[in-house]
């Protein structure tokens, strides 16, 4: 064998070594949780706060294989999350430094004590914002509630985050990590954005289709939850008014209380429940778009296979 034909092999079997090196670096969890970190840090919420996206990072970076695939897409996400550019500077200041000190927070094992961290680096950094920027006493505020709603986020992702990488070691799954999956869930459908088809709102079928799932799975208490998690979303994002926070979780308690009977009259109670409390409170002629995709979400539930139902399942049991 001449020279040229040894030396080409050898790039064969490197290359061939590269593929398999980046086949088990990138699995489905990394893919999972880099589009997750890409849609919570374009979720923007009261005013330009939009800290869900770096309250993630934080919370991954103590495993390493994540770390640079979600650092990356949620530096993506940020920036083209259409927020200001002082937000977005900001932003990409902390994901620095949390990435520079994600090394030494790997072994830190209380959600507790990472979440002061988190909160302790973005108050200072957005107190200066504020200073430099000649704000007045309300954006000072608007740093504290940042600061809190950092705290709380990294707190309840840390849950959601656990049970998801942990998922083949656990017999059972707490009602904390299954609402913090909830929580997850739909922030990150919040960060798709105001996308229509048809006239038909990605969010409200997606977050429709995400409370009939877990209504079907988990019964009364966990689709109540979703239904509570899923308005305050709406809520804090400026889609809807606090009157649907009550219908989404009325609508959640009657069609999880009959998921015994099956989905499709888990899907009917639902769907009723929701639109007599609708309404009621509302008028049914008020908003027909959104009984439209509400009718277009469970049919997507209703046509979906039971495998998914299965993998769910299994996922939050």
């Amino acid at each position: 064998m001449d020279k040229s034909s040894m030396s080409i092999s050898r790039n064969n079997i490197n290359s061939e070594k590269i593929n398999i090196h980046l086949l088990n670096y990138i699995d489905s969890n990394v893919i999972i949780f880099s589009l997750i970190g890409f849609l919570l840090s374009r979720t923007i919420l009261i005013g330009s706060i939009a800290p869900l996206g770096i309250a993630f990072f934080l919370g991954i970076s103590k495993v390493e294989r994540y770390r640079i695939p979600i650092f990356i897409s949620t530096i993506i996400g940020v920036i083209s999350s259409g927020n200001s550019i002082p937000y977005i500077l900001k932003y990409i200041i902390c994901l620095f430094i949390f990435m520079i000190i994600s090394n030494k927070i790997k072994n830190i094992n209380s959600y507790l004590k990472l979440s002061f961290i988190g909160a302790f680096i973005i108050f200072p950094i957005s107190l200066g914002q504020v200073i430099l920027s000649n704000k007045y006493l309300y954006d000072i505020l608007l740093c504290s509630m940042e600061a809190i709603i950092t705290f709380i986020s990294i707190y309840i992702f840390s849950f959601g985050i656990n049970l998801i990488t942990n998922i083949n070691n656990r017999i059972s799954v707490r009602v904390e990590e299954s609402i913090a999956l909830s929580f997850i869930a739909i922030f990150s459908i919040i960060g798709i954005g105001n996308i229509e088809i048809l006239g038909v709102s990605i969010q409200t079928v997606l977050a429709t289709v995400l409370i009939l799932i877990t209504c079907i799975i988990g019964g009364a208490t966990m689709g109540a939850s979703s239904g509570v998690v899923v308005g305050i979303a709406f809520l804090v994002n400026n889609i809807s008014s606090a009157i649907y926070m009550g219908i989404y979780s009325v609508a959640g308690l009657v069609g999880g209380t009959l998921n015994k009977l099956g989905k499709y009259f888990s899907i009917l109670g639902y769907v009723l429940s929701w639109a007599m409390v609708y309404a009621y409170t509302s008028g049914i002629e008020s908003n027909i778009h959104q009984i439209r995709d509400m009718l277009i979400a469970s049919l997507i539930v209703v046509i979906l296979p039971n495998k998914i139902f299965n993998k769910i399942e299994k996922l939050l049991k």
